[in-house]
């Protein structure tokens, strides 16, 4: 499903609620590492190749909670 939403408000709502549901163990389980460092880039999340999946799903989870969009969406690969 495309998202053509300003900011991606409406992908970032659905991965706001999972986030809720799911917490940090979610994300590791949902997405593989490249996944992860996509969304870190894309909400601004510093990450390096050694970084490891808990790690990102912990600051992603933290940054998702508090932004209202997607603030990089230019970083994001379609």
């Amino acid at each position: 499903m495309q998202d053509h939403t300003d900011g991606k408000i409406a992908s970032h709502s659905r991965l706001q609620c999972f986030v809720q549901k799911h917490s940090i163990t979610g994300l590791v389980r949902a997405y593989n590492k490249g996944q992860l460092q996509h969304l870190c880039s894309a909400y601004g999340v510093k990450w390096n190749s050694k970084t490891n999946k808990k790690d990102m799903a912990l600051r992603l989870v933290e940054i998702i909670c508090e932004c209202r969009c997607i603030p990089h969406t230019a970083r994001i690969i379609q």
